[in-house]
């Protein structure tokens, strides 16, 4: 029994001095390694989160972007926080410091329930990086100014092809001081038409149809920081490429004359009447006499109706009317006969004299 105990307690001791070995290598190696690393140090720290030292944040957003060098011991975290000021010395803190594992930063204000940016005041960012060998220095963003200015439109134009035509083609100039124009948004009867543009496209093309309608267009321009501008006069496009129906004509004869009539249509600015496939009249009236008709005759009348961008309809249905000779009762040819010669009576005979 005592030669177990005795045993145990070897074991015992063995183990912890194994621990309080292994412990020492371990402070040693940390010791060591923490003698052959230094503290982080900066290789570049932007505004914005690219490389453009001319970055404006979006409204309300503030942001930076940074790469440390290790020097030897993996960097565990990276410290920030926001200030602003218009010196060296005369700096006001935005925020507390905040952490992170990432290589850059966004701060919306309000999130944090801290004031909005203010336009024309510099925002700064402030970063330091920590190894196993300590804190790095603090560094500091060049600054950032808060873009609120709105862009302004300069001119909007829109041309149609023709009168009522269905190509529409708008133009505009803008002006921005602050971050610059990103994009444009048409708007076409209140709502965005087609994509958003690239700053690089100054005009716009479009396509519209309907019967006599009119379509109303206005811009938006929009600057890389996310400022809307006031949306441009509104101009307007009327089109009408839809033609009428055709009209459905009747007719009344008597008195010498022949009248052609049919309903007003809605819509339509002018009726074409044709007869024998010339022109007689052009204009408003859903009526035509002719009066210059001849007994014996057939005349055809046809009518188109035109809208006020001109567009024309088929024809109506064709009317072919016959205007018939005067009739004579069978005494009154009798004594027409009895008056002529013999030569003029077998003419009469051979042309036809009608008789009741």
């Amino acid at each position: 029994m005592k030669i177990f105990a005795k045993t145990l307690v070897f074991i015992i001791s063995g183990v912890l001095t194994f621990a309080y070995l292994a412990a020492g290598l371990m402070l040693g190696s940390e010791r060591a390694m923490a003698e052959s690393c230094s503290v982080p140090t900066l290789n570049y720290l932007y505004d914005g989160l690219g490389t453009d030292v001319n970055y404006f944040n979006k409204k309300n957003q503030i942001s930076a972007n940074w790469k440390f060098n290790d020097n030897g011991c993996p960097i565990t975290e990276y410290k920030f926080r926001v200030i602003k000021g218009a010196g060296i010395t005369s700096w006001q803190q935005v925020t507390d410091w905040l952490s992170t594992v990432e290589n850059q930063a966004r701060v919306i204000l309000p999130n944090l329930g801290l004031p909005s940016l203010v336009g024309g005041e510099t925002y700064f960012f402030k970063v330091m990086a920590r190894n196993s060998a300590g804190w790095s220095e603090k560094y500091k963003t060049d600054g950032q100014m808060l873009d609120t200015l709105k862009p302004q439109i300069n001119s909007f134009s829109l041309l149609q092809d023709k009168p009522y035509g269905e190509k529409v083609t708008l133009s505009w100039s803008t002006s921005d001081i602050g971050s610059g124009i990103k994009n444009y948004q048409i708007y076409r009867n209140g709502a965005p038409l087609g994509s958003i543009l690239d700053k690089s496209v100054l005009s716009y093309a479009d396509t519209i149809f309907g019967d006599n309608l009119t379509y109303a267009y206005y811009v938006i321009a929009i600057d890389e920081a996310g400022n809307y501008s006031s949306r441009s006069m509104t101009l307007f496009a009327a089109v009408d490429n839809i033609a009428p129906a055709a009209p459905s004509i009747s007719y009344w004869i008597g008195g010498g004359k022949i009248i052609i009539f049919w309903p007003t249509m809605a819509g339509v600015s002018a009726y074409k009447v044709y007869r024998n496939g010339a022109l007689v009249q052009s204009g408003t009236d859903a009526t035509y006499a002719d009066t210059g008709i001849i007994k014996g005759q057939t005349y055809s009348y046809v009518v188109y109706a035109f809208d006020v961008a001109g567009n024309g309809s088929f024809a109506s249905n064709t009317l072919e009317i016959y205007v018939p000779k005067p009739r004579v009762s069978s005494t009154a040819t009798s004594q027409v006969l009895g008056a002529l010669t013999g030569a003029e009576q077998v003419q009469a005979a051979l042309e036809g004299v009608k008789t009741d």
